[in-house]
């Protein structure tokens, strides 16, 4: 039974560690999840912030084909009343061509209207030039618009293409890893229902066999061991309850812990609605009041860590006496087998055939025995013959005696036969009250190892205690710094203030004299 509770119990740590190993992983899933979320996320934000760009290269782009239009359109204009004008140039040399020789006068009207003309053809040109050349490097900057619209373009596409299938990856990674965990959930909690099936199992073994020994025996190792197990249920809920007050202080110490971070907040937000950008101010503590409390809930820690460590102490010690019972135990047992073994050694030496003897040990039994077998003690009583009896032969009496040793002999054999029997019995009853006291030895194992874990948690408890010490501390500094700091932006704002009101008040003055001046110059 010991070997199958500790197999049971190997088996159940070893669940255990396989649902924390489980945990870990199911965590970094999530983790892993988060992580591709936030991904996801800012690869939304590089898609709407690239959007928004194309957008507004569409809008340029739309903006630079209307002045490409535009200038079109100019163009086009200017071209057709260069044509015009060239017609005209056209017609007036033909006309020049045609009239031989005026007069001078009109030689010299249609000589500048020629010159004004040939003046505006040039500029004309100038100015298509320019158009030109402005329409050309429209047009390039358009290609090379399109060129970064259709990059733009590519790059959404590729993006769009890798966050899905990235998002597929993932979502089928997912699916097959919490697939995976499911199925390793669902074996161990087939590996568990069947650990406490065992469990149950040997459990009933166990009480059947406490059954039989308080049935057979009603000794006082029965009573020890059910004494043992109150102290050791005792002990369960005593160390239930220190986990249930190490919860509790650790639940109060967080809820103190939101309240001033609660509290740190709204300091934060008054400095900030004051005015006063104070650099290097992370966390502001409770004001000198709310600051005082956590001493005396520090001092209400130490005098609960006191009172825990004098009750693991005091456990320490029931362990130990628990221990020096299970050691007397054994040795009682020890001794009741030695104190049994005694009368099978007698019996085969032949020393002690009657069972009138008796020991402390062993009285019941002989007196049983004298009950069984009073032929060992007295001859059975013969009736007296109601005739005289012929002489007997001294063949017959050899007889007899030889009779009479055959039945002794005979009885022995049964006696020691009966010994040995008990012997056996005896010898495993005390196998089995082995197995308990190792059992039980075993529990204690378990207590003590949950109280290494409780003063673990203590000595926890208390660094976690003494940090927050420290937060507090810096927090008070930082608090004590952010008013110092507070003060000198007051005394520099009203400085201000007054060196301002001094400057208004001079220029206040300069404008009076200069009134003054310019009514005495008036």
């Amino acid at each position: 039974l010991t070997n199958q509770l500790k197999q049971v119990h190997s088996e159940a740590k070893f669940h255990r560690d396989q649902v924390v190993t489980l945990e870990k992983k199911i965590k970094q899933l999530e983790s892993d999840r988060t992580e591709s979320l936030e991904r996801n996320a800012t690869l939304e934000q590089q898609v709407e912030q690239l959007q928004k760009d194309l957008e507004t290269l569409a809008e340029e782009f739309s903006q630079t084909v209307a002045k490409f239009e535009d200038t079109n359109t100019l163009s086009k204009q200017q071209k057709q009343r260069i044509i015009e004008l060239e017609t005209a140039l056209a017609e007036t040399q033909k006309v020049a061509s045609t009239t031989d020789r005026s007069s001078v006068r009109g030689s010299g009207s249609t000589n500048p209207a020629l010159a004004e003309l040939a003046s505006a053809n040039e500029n004309l040109r100038q100015i298509n030039d320019g158009l030109n050349i402005k329409i050309s490097k429209a047009e390039e900057r358009v290609s090379e618009v399109n060129a970064k619209i259709n990059l733009l373009e590519e790059e959404l596409a590729q993006l769009r293409s890798g966050i899905t299938n990235i998002n597929e990856e993932s979502v089928e990674n997912l699916k097959l890893k919490i697939q995976e965990l499911q199925s390793d959930k669902d074996l161990l909690e087939q590996a568990n229902e069947a650990a406490f099936e065992e469990r149950g199992k040997l459990d009933h073994k166990i009480e059947s066999l406490m059954q039989q020994l308080r049935s057979v025996g009603g000794n006082k190792a029965a009573q020890h061991i059910s004494r043992l197990n109150e102290q050791i249920a005792k002990l369960e809920k005593e160390h239930a309850q220190l986990k249930q007050d190490s919860l509790d202080e650790i639940r109060d110490m967080e809820k103190e812990i939101a309240h001033l971070i609660e509290h740190n907040n709204r300091l934060e937000q008054e400095i900030r609605e004051m005015g006063g950008n104070i650099p290097n101010i992370d966390r502001v503590s409770h004001a000198m009041p709310a600051v005082r409390r956590p001493s005396r809930d520090g001092l209400t820690m130490q005098n609960k860590i006191s009172r825990q460590d004098d009750t693991i102490i005091q456990q320490n010690m029931l362990i130990k006496t628990l221990q020096e019972k299970i050691t007397e135990l054994e040795n009682r047992s020890y001794d009741d087998r030695s104190s049994f073994v005694g009368p099978d050694l007698d019996a085969v030496g032949g020393t002690r055939l009657s069972t009138t003897s008796s020991s402390s040990n062993s009285s019941d039994a002989n007196n049983k025995k004298g009950s069984r077998h009073p032929s060992l003690t007295k001859p059975p009583p013969v009736p007296p013959p109601n005739q005289p009896l012929p002489p007997i032969p001294q063949n017959s009496t050899s007889r007899i005696r030889n009779r009479s040793d055959s039945i002794a002999s005979s009885d022995l054999s049964l006696e020691i036969q009966r010994l040995h029997k008990k012997v056996s019995e005896i010898e495993g009853e005390n196998l089995q009250s082995r197995q308990l006291v190792t059992t039980l030895e075993a529990s204690i194992n378990d207590h003590e190892t949950n109280l290494r874990v409780a003063k673990q948690q203590l000595l926890v408890l208390q660094r976690e205690k003494t940090e927050y010490l420290d937060q507090i501390k810096s927090l008070r500094k930082q608090l004590s710094e952010a008013n110092d700091q507070m003060e000198k932006a007051k005394s520099t704002v009203q400085e201000e203030k007054k060196v301002m009101a001094n400057v208004l008040e001079e220029e206040r003055r300069a404008k009076e004299r200069a009134e003054k001046a310019r009514v005495q110059l008036e």
